[in-house]
């Protein structure tokens, strides 16, 4: 070998011994002892409580000789953490002993408790009393049931079938028994004062006919139970018995052609009382302005023991006066009524009724002055009676028959028909103020006499 690769191979050897003689200098060296760094200044420690004995203390010394750290466990908790509960410290019974409070005792009661006595609130639910069909939330149980409170729900106005009103898009309006009750209505102009777009007691108090108008049209043509009542004119429609309806529908607008010829204003649909599964009645006796007089009746149930048969009995007769002199308002009023119910989808009703009216012509056709503003003599007092007691009058004697007919083929389809024979007796006779001019009806320069005419 040359002397060159001989000093390389000596290089090598002591590289490699002081390589391994730094690694077992490092494997030799005493460990020094492990200390617990501090916590930072942010952080939060929890160390427990710990009893020091003699014991203790000297293999703490033997410990720290041994170069091992005495120190309890430290449990760190920062900012950003949520804090662990601390541990439950374990009671010792011979050290202390720890008497926890018992619960006090309820009161013992009769009554069990309320999750052990509580039913659904179906099952102690009231029935619906209404002429069949099941009642919806709040709502009557059909478009002819009475109405529970001012609010109906359906009516068979708009489509002549039984439709929830949220699913009719014309205006409709319904005046329920409870309402007409609580208004105390004697006709059908006063029920209808308090529905929109209408104007009642379009000729003011009249005993012959009911006058109203709808969206300022006046609507002449009446409808009872989506028939219409009589042909003619006003003088053969002698004014409805409120006592004997059920509900009062006013139909708004243009719709109202649904029923044919009608006002374009919009039509009123009455709906009569009929037979209720559930028995109820009353009878009332009644005293009012004008020496009015009257006694009603109301009675309805079933006829048989299985309900396939139902009835009502309507009745009123009044004896009484008007605010003119020498015009009564005596009437007679019978609405019987029967249902046959062979199946729950199937019913035929009958109604009938019967009145009898003696009366007059409350609208005296009084001249401009002295009604509507004050003339030389001060205004025409309210009860003058320009006619005679003799010849005035106003006689009416009508009765009808009508047959309703209806059957609900699936949820979808239905039957219904409607049948009416009515017949009416009017005389109506009148003298009334002749008023070629308005604006000069007196005869005399004292303007107090008029001219008279005679209708009949």
């Amino acid at each position: 070998m040359t002397g060159r690769a001989t000093l390389r191979v000596l290089l090598m050897l002591s590289l490699i011994v002081s390589v391994h003689g730094a690694a077992k200098a490092q494997t030799v060296e005493p460990e020094a002892p492990a200390t617990t760094p501090a916590a930072p200044a942010a952080e939060e420690t929890r160390q427990p409580a710990q009893q020091v004995s003699p014991e203790g203390n000297a293999q703490d010394k033997e410990s720290a000789a041994s170069g091992q750290s005495t120190l309890p466990p430290v449990e760190v908790i920062t900012e950003n953490e949520p804090a662990a509960p601390p541990p439950k410290p374990k009671v010792q019974k011979k050290a202390s002993k720890q008497t926890v409070p018992s619960k006090p005792r309820a009161a013992k009661s009769s009554t069990p408790p309320a999750q052990q006595t509580s039913v659904p609130s179906a099952a102690v639910s009231a029935p619906d009393t209404g002429g069949g069909g099941s009642s919806s939330s709040g709502g009557e149980a059909n478009a002819f049931a009475p109405v529970k409170g001012y609010v109906a729900t359906r009516s068979a106005s708009g489509t002549k079938t039984d439709t929830p009103l949220s699913e009719i898009p014309q205006g409709i309006t319904v005046v329920g028994r409870e309402q007409m009750e609580d208004q105390g209505v004697e006709s059908l102009q006063e029920a209808v004062r308090y529905s929109p777009s209408v104007v009642a007691d379009l000729y003011g108090e009249d005993t012959r006919n009911d006058g109203f108008a709808i969206r300022g049209q006046e609507a002449t043509e009446q409808f009872l139970d989506g028939m219409r009542r009589f042909y003619g004119n006003y003088l053969n429609a002698p004014r409805i018995e409120p006592y004997g309806l059920e509900r009062i529908e006013i139909l708004r607008g243009p719709s109202a052609m649904l029923y044919g010829q009608s006002g374009v204003g919009g039509t009123v649909n009455m709906v009569s009382k009929r037979p209720q599964d559930g028995f109820g009645g009353e009878i009332g006796v009644t005293y009012g302005s004008h020496d009015s007089k009257d006694v009603r009746f109301d009675v309805t149930g079933p006829a048989t023991a299985d309900g396939m048969w139902t009835y009502r009995l309507v009745g009123l007769g009044r004896d009484a006066d008007t605010q003119v002199d020498f015009v009564p308002d005596d009437r007679l009023f019978l609405a019987p009524s029967l249902t046959f119910r062979p199946g729950v989808d199937t019913s035929f009703t009958l109604l009938g009724h019967v009145g009898r009216d003696r009366s007059g012509s409350t609208v005296q056709f009084l001249p401009h002055e002295g009604t509507l503003f004050a003339g030389p003599h001060g205004f025409i007092p309210v009860n003058r009676f320009v006619g005679e007691p003799d010849i005035d009058h106003y006689d009416a004697d009508t009765w009808s028959v009508t047959l309703l007919a209806d059957h609900k083929i699936d949820e979808t389809w239905s039957v219904y028909q409607g049948l009416r024979y009515s017949h009416s007796d009017i005389s109506y006779a009148q003298i009334f103020p002749y008023l070629p001019d308005r604006l000069e009806p007196f005869l005399d320069a004292d303007r107090r006499t008029i001219g008279r005419d005679l209708s009949f």
